[in-house]
């Protein structure tokens, strides 16, 4: 497993996977505000890392 810093080209797939297997009973997502957080990435205003094995988040 690879830790790596988030890009710009890593946004979509992140956004799809978090909206997919985070939102439960106690971890409310709304996917307007997720893809708002998601994209301040590209403007460097946020960072984030990635979690990768064999080319997968």
């Amino acid at each position: 497993m690879q830790l790596r810093a988030a890009q710009k080209a890593d946004i979509e797939a992140m956004g799809d996977l978090l909206l997919e297997h985070g939102p439960n009973t106690w971890n409310y997502l709304p996917e307007a505000e997720v893809r708002v957080d998601l994209a301040a990435i590209a403007t460097d205003q946020t960072r984030a890392w990635l979690a990768e094995e064999g080319g997968e988040l």
